[in-house]
C-alpha cells in the first residue's frame, strides 16, 4: 500500500542464469514507449586516438566544422574524421600516432618548439636529432611521413615537402645509409670444389643442387 498511486511501477520477475543462480529482473519494457530513439555510433580506435591528441583536432579545418549550424552538415562533419583517417591503413595510422606522441614529447622539453602545427625548421631539426640518438633511416623518414600525413589530416599543408625538409632527409639518407657488400662471384674452381665434395655416390639431393647450380653457371657464361 502507498499514499499516492505511482507514476511508473516497474514489475520484477526472478529468471535462472546459465550456472543456475537466480536473478532478479526489472521489467522496464513498458517505459520503452515513452523513450525517443536517437542514433549514436561508436568511433573506432583510429578515431578515438586522434580526439585524444586535441592540438590536432583543434587546428586546421577542424575548428570551422564546430561552428556549422544546418543540422545535416553538422551530421557529415561528425562522420569527418573517420573518413580522413582511413587515408591510410589502421596499422599505419595506429605508427603514425605513436610517431606523433614521441614527437610531441621531444618538442614539449623546449619551449620554443610548437608541438602543432609543426615548424619547417623544427621538422629538419627533429630527424637531425633521430639521426644521432637511434641511427636509423626508417625512424627519419617514419618521422617526416607521419607529421606531415597529420599536417594533411588538419588540412594544413603539408610539411614535409618544406625544401629544408627535403633536403635534410635527402642528406640523412645519404649518411644513414649502409654500404652495399658486393658478393664474390662464383667461379668454375668453387663448383669443381663442390662435385668433388659431393663424392661418387652423392644424394638425390646433392644432385638435383648441382645440377641446378652447374646450369645456372653455364647460362651466364
Amino acid at each position: 500500500m502507498v499514499a499516492e498511486q505511482p507514476v511508473v511501477c516497474s514489475p520484477l520477475s526472478v529468471v535462472v542464469n546459465g550456472a543456475g543462480k537466480r536473478r532478479l529482473v526489472v521489467n522496464l519494457r513498458h517505459v520503452n514507449h515513452y523513450l525517443k530513439v536517437q542514433k549514436f555510433k561508436y568511433e573506432d580506435l583510429r578515431v578515438a586516438m586522434l580526439l585524444f591528441k586535441p592540438d590536432v583536432m583543434g587546428a586546421g579545418v577542424w575548428p570551422l566544422l564546430k561552428d556549422l549550424e544546418d543540422p545535416e552538415l553538422r551530421r557529415l562533419a561528425q562522420s569527418l574524421p573517420a573518413t580522413v583517417l582511413r587515408s591510410r591503413a589502421d596499422s599505419t595510422t595506429k605508427k603514425y600516432l605513436g610517431v606523433y606522441q614521441r614527437w610531441k614529447t621531444w618538442a614539449e622539453a623546449r619551449r620554443e618548439v610548437p608541438a602543432f602545427p609543426v615548424k619547417d625548421i623544427h621538422l629538419a631539426l627533429y630527424p637531425q636529432h633521430l639521426s644521432e640518438s637511434v641511427q636509423s633511416r626508417a625512424a627519419v623518414e617514419e618521422a617526416v611521413h607521419a607529421l606531415s600525413w597529420l599536417h594533411e589530416v588538419a588540412g594544413l599543408e603539408s610539411v614535409g615537402t618544406s625544401p629544408i625538409v627535403q633536403a635534410t632527409l635527402a642528406g640523412l639518407r645519404r649518411m644513414l645509409a649502409r654500404p652495399k657488400s658486393r658478393k664474390e662471384p662464383v667461379t668454375a674452381d668453387m663448383l669443381k670444389e663442390m662435385v668433388e665434395a659431393a663424392g661418387p655416390d652423392p644424394s638425390l639431393t646433392d644432385v638435383r643442387l648441382l645440377s641446378m647450380f652447374l646450369v645456372a653457371f653455364a647460362g651466364f657464361l
